[in-house]
């Protein structure tokens, strides 16, 4: 029996890196910063790499079609990994009847005669695995870049409502001392005691509210 540690070697190698990318991605969503990870990392507490699947998916990060690719690359690793008998392509890829769906990925050998690439079934099947799995590194590539720009769109826009907020607290209490100071020299030049300054804090208040409202169609 052949055991072609090679083939093994090279389906092992294409689901860690998946894997890895899987992993960054889950913990860029979920905001996860241990260097040690219990459900993403190397424990046996670690989430399988189908659930890590599954939750990507659930959260509309990967669509279908990536979905079915992903899954299809577990499973042809699976056989590698787990049946001594699982010698070639050719022996997985029938056993999984994925044989049609591999071919859809290495289309553009099967009928060509000027490629160093191998077109019996053993090479086209080799060359569409390797083309799937650098197809879904593409996608997840891309997906985890998105994830990325919309964490730091997030967090320009928890600053700006943090600098929006600190002006408006700091607004209000130049208000109030605007307010106190002005009832003050009002009241020594009148003689008399008064509460304008209130009024007119009141008042700006108001349309500065107001102003708000319109400008984040929210009520404050």
């Amino acid at each position: 029996m052949d055991i072609n540690n090679e083939v093994r070697l090279e389906v092992m190698q294409m689901a860690l890196v998946l894997e890895d990318m899987l992993n960054r991605m889950l913990m860029r969503l979920f905001r996860i910063k241990s260097d040690d990870p219990k459900t993403l990392g190397h424990k046996s507490s670690s989430i399988s790499f189908k659930t890590k699947v599954d939750f990507l998916y659930d959260l509309e990060r990967i669509d279908k079609p990536t979905y079915t690719e992903l899954l299809t690359l577990m499973e042809i690793r699976n056989q590698f990994l787990h049946n001594l008998s699982a010698e070639s392509y050719s022996i997985v890829l029938s056993r999984l009847g994925k044989e049609k769906y591999i071919e859809k990925f290495a289309f553009n050998i099967i009928n060509s005669e000027m490629s160093d690439v191998s077109t019996d079934k053993e090479g086209i099947y080799k060359y569409g695995v390797n083309t799937l799995y650098l197809s879904i590194l593409v996608k997840l590539r891309k997906a985890l870049e998105t994830i990325n720009d919309e964490i730091e769109e997030e967090k320009n826009n928890l600053l700006h409502h943090e600098i929006l907020f600190t002006g408006i607290k700091i607004y209000d209490e130049a208000l109030n001392e605007f307010s106190k100071e002005f009832n003050t020299l009002l009241n020594k030049m009148t003689g008399t005691k008064s509460d304008i300054g209130k009024i007119i804090k009141s008042a700006i208040t108001k349309k500065i509210k107001k102003k708000l409202e319109i400008k984040y169609n929210k009520k404050l």
